[in-house]
């Protein structure tokens, strides 16, 4: 039977160190690989099973946080560590600005490790399964077409893409390298050999007009910009999926501020009128408590894994993993009393 656990990914140029790895992490709850080769590590890549990767920072030939951020361009959900005996201050700034999810230093603590290790993929499952497609996030700065298709062709293969459908979040189309619109033709294109169902979340909204003189090909769905948005407080605590949700809703014409706790969210909805409160109930359920002396209450839309939401006067609840357009309609006032995974 094929290993169906999720995958954490070791790369060092030392053979003692991957053995010690392995040994630590050999009764944990997913499949541990070793590799010396950074390559290799990256082919890997494409399994779309990989939950982590843990890295040396001192290698020959790349680093540590070089190889993470390739691992954050072709694999954005894959969870990022890195191993090292010299914490720089390059590295402590990479890990502030969350460029690296973990620092974490020789000699390791193996209880230590293992904890961290359980707690990141548990937060990459979480953002992964919010929604029922899969989410692919692409920089386009500065990058050429056929670079940027080399790296979605995979995904549009994948068992689990088919099975649920997929959404491309394109940041920075505008500082694309060349030909725009020829990139979305092809993008389009692509799509519709694949057979897939996908969605283009694009901030800018540039897609869609590139998009427009095509009329429709294949299955590929752009959210675009509409001129009438609403104004949606988001209460998300995990910066991943308040990353993807802002784009998201803003791609659909939506004005939209992100707050991660419940007191910034109070501070906001005492000084400004919002439309919308879009709440994860594991992150801002004490925000409920000051809307009833709000002149105007917005309205609630609540996200939840399964969490008892009776308390909540939510005018709708979206049951992760919920789709896309399930969230977009439920923004835009659409009158559901609830909308279930579909």
């Amino acid at each position: 039977m094929m290993d169906s656990r999720p995958v954490v990914i070791c790369v060092d140029d030392e053979a003692p160190v991957l053995e010690a790895l392995k040994r630590a992490l050999r009764d944990e709850p997913y499949q541990v690989v070793t590799t010396r080769e950074p390559r290799e590590a990256l082919e890997l890549l494409e399994s779309g099973r990989v939950a982590a990767v843990i890295a040396d920072q001192r290698m020959p030939g790349t680093s540590g946080s070089e190889l993470l951020e390739e691992v954050r361009r072709r694999s954005p959900a894959a969870r990022r560590v890195i191993l090292t005996g010299f914490p720089e201050r390059e590295l402590i700034r990479a890990r502030a600005a969350e460029e690296v999810d973990r620092l974490l230093t020789k000699p390791w603590d193996k209880e230590g490790l293992k904890r961290t290790l359980r707690q990141i993929i548990r937060e990459r499952s979480g953002d992964a399964r919010d929604l029922r497609e899969v989410v692919l996030s692409v920089d386009c700065r500065g990058r050429a077409p056929e670079d940027l298709l080399q790296e979605l062709r995979p995904a549009l293969t994948r068992v689990d893409v088919v099975r649920r459908g997929l959404v491309i979040f394109l940041k920075n189309l505008p500082a694309l390298r060349h030909s725009l619109r020829g990139f979305v033709e092809r993008l389009s294109l692509e799509v519709a050999r694949a057979g897939v169902r996908a969605y283009v979340v694009e901030p800018s909204g540039l897609s869609q007009v590139l998009l427009d003189p095509l009329g429709e090909i294949g299955p590929l769905i752009v959210f675009a910009p509409k001129e009438a948005g609403r104004r949606v407080l988001l209460v998300e605590r995990r910066a991943t999926a308040a990353d993807f949700l802002g784009a998201l809703l803003s791609s659909a014409g939506h004005e939209v501020v992100r707050v991660s706790r419940a007191a910034k969210a109070e501070e906001l909805l005492r000084e400004r009128p919002f439309d919308v409160l879009l709440l994860d109930v594991a992150a801002g359920a004490g925000t409920l408590r000051i809307l009833e002396g709000l002149e105007r209450r917005p309205e609630i839309i609540a996200l939840t894994a399964g969490a008892d939401t009776a308390g909540i006067p939510a005018r709708a609840v979206l049951v992760k993993p919920y789709s896309a357009r399930d969230l977009l309609r439920a923004i835009s006032g659409s009158p559901l009393a609830t909308c279930p995974p579909s």
